[in-house]
């Protein structure tokens, strides 16, 4: 892995604005084969697929129907690393 390479879509850019915190203090963590890039600060997981991360869940935060901050657990069901309303559950 190009340890210089510039990573598109990380942090808020890749979840429109709903991710609850900033990223900070990157690491990466190894489960068998497979790669995961996390943060100490910060509530993403991201998936590294040959030389691309994908982000597969997150916390976020969005306003509710009495404009109130309301937490979501969201999981890259499909394995697209996109948003979707079908992706999204509450966390409580």
């Amino acid at each position: 892995m190009d340890t210089e390479a510039v990573w598109t879509r990380i942090g808020q850019d890749g979840f429109n604005g709903k991710l609850a915190g900033n990223l900070a203090m990157p690491r990466m963590i190894y489960r068998g084969n497979d790669a995961y890039l996390v943060f100490w600060r910060g509530y993403a997981v991201y998936h590294l697929e040959g030389d691309r991360l994908r982000a597969c869940a997150a916390i976020l935060v969005d306003k509710n129907e009495n404009d109130e901050d309301q937490a979501y657990m969201w999981r890259d069901l499909n394995g697209d690393g996109q948003v979707q309303g079908t992706n999204i559950g509450p966390t409580r």
